[in-house]
């Protein structure tokens, strides 16, 4: 063997040795990502469960009916036909009221 040859050998072993590791190091990046989704995956669907569980024992603890009552004691009624303004806005769907509606309902910024 010539010593070209022995050097494009080891070269070439070397080379391949080097893309041997990437490869190994790449594939346990990829495990432990996985592990790692598995993980927060499991993570969130804790929370959102123990969020919808909160949210329903929030909605289940307000008695509309005790709203409504406190509400007459207060003097609150609903609205007449004739109390109500409607308007368009046409630059958002939030308004901040500063002033009167006008009647044609219209308010331009």
């Amino acid at each position: 063997m010539s010593p070209g040859y022995v050097l494009f050998l080891a070269a070439a072993a070397a080379i391949a040795l080097i893309v041997c590791v990437n490869y190994v190091q790449l594939q346990s990046q990829i495990t432990s990502s996985a592990r790692n989704i598995t993980v927060l995956q499991e993570e969130l669907s804790d929370l959102e469960e123990a969020n919808n569980t909160r949210y329903n024992n929030v909605t289940n603890s307000v008695n509309m009916e005790q709203v409504r009552t406190r509400a007459e004691e207060l003097g609150m009624t609903y609205a007449e036909a004739d109390q109500i303004v409607e308007y368009s806005s046409p630059s958002s769907d939030y308004v901040e009221q500063y002033e009167s509606i006008p009647q044609d309902g219209v308010i331009v910024r």
